[in-house]
């Protein structure tokens, strides 16, 4: 029972240091001038988020992509009344599962699982953003 809950423990703690770190990083966004509107920013708080997704699973990656927005939403706050931050999660979630589903799986070497894994990655969470923005996110905020 010990050496079970050690691990369970471990886990937790690691979902939560990588969200936490997530977090902080979303601090820091740079606008994409001249490219689009200037509500759209980079950020690299994903990189913890796939870094998660690759050793500790796809639920592990979701965990951990809520935990960066909760982090986010204390710190910072929501200047859109939170639509935003659940734009970010849903479409950190539909990169990060199929990232870390494709690249734990069995296909090829290491290094081809990976540029499988973020290809796939970007095309379905393509789809997913498209159908959230045009029914769900646009009708909410509009």
């Amino acid at each position: 029972m010990g050496k079970t809950r050690s691990c369970k423990t471990r886990l937790i703690t690691e979902m939560a240091m990588l969200g936490a770190i997530a977090g902080v990083l979303m601090l820091f966004e740079f606008p994409l001038p001249f490219l689009a509107p200037s509500f759209y920013q980079i950020d690299f708080s994903e990189v913890p988020v796939l870094i998660g997704g690759l050793y500790l699973g796809p639920i592990g990656a979701v965990v951990i992509e809520a935990i960066k927005i909760l982090v986010h939403l204390v710190i910072k706050g929501s200047s859109t009344a939170g639509i935003g931050d659940f734009a970010n999660f849903c479409m950190g979630c539909a990169y990060v599962i199929p990232f870390s589903l494709i690249a734990r799986s069995s296909l090829g070497r290491k290094a081809n699982r990976t540029v499988i894994a973020a290809v796939g990655g970007t095309l379905i969470a393509t789809v997913v953003a498209c159908f959230l923005n045009i029914f769900v996110l646009l009708p909410i905020y509009g």
